[in-house]
């Protein structure tokens, strides 16, 4: 993505754009899966658990099932890095995290950290990298990483709709 930026125009500069964009501050959840690294509110965000298992499929592509105790089934999605859910799961995906609002879901990544009482810079994207049904329109940077701006509700709807 960096290569891409730094061919743009200079008025289609991130830094252009991040002027007309807010400062976000609070408590953010950064979860990552390979090139895949997304910033969330971390009130978007429920728990936190450990995988146990491979999920198996499900027979829906792109949705894996673990046992989630008291007989019941919980569904499992692995975005990749392109945020659509993969047809077969990564190896190396451990962490699982709830949502608010929608029990029974998980989503699987291999990073999850907790940036808490922070004050970060938003970067609009520029508009040749937007989606109109994409669950992102900002990114921010640490160090050399770049993780993308979405809350929960964006990212299951955009996952939701992936899957139908």
């Amino acid at each position: 993505m960096r290569e891409v930026l730094s061919r743009m125009e200079p008025a289609m500069t991130m830094d252009a754009a991040a002027a007309t964009l807010p400062p976000m501050s609070g408590n953010f959840v950064l979860l990552g899966s390979g090139a895949l690294q997304l910033l969330l509110p971390q009130a978007d965000v429920g728990a936190a658990g450990h995988l146990g298992q491979r999920p198996r499929p499900s027979g829906q592509p792109g949705l894996f099932e673990i046992d989630a105790g008291d007989s019941q089934a919980a569904f499992v999605v692995a975005l990749s890095p392109r945020m659509e859910p993969m047809e077969e799961f990564p190896e190396g995906r451990f962490l699982l995290t709830s949502f608010s609002g929608h029990d029974g879901l998980l989503l699987c990544w291999n990073e999850a950290k907790v940036l808490g009482r922070i004050s970060l810079q938003p970067r609009a994207l520029p508009p040749a990298m937007m989606a109109a049904d994409a669950p992102i329109d900002a990114y921010v940077e640490f160090g050399d990483r770049i993780a993308f701006c979405s809350s929960g509700d964006r990212l299951l709807a955009h996952v939701f709709a992936t899957l139908n």
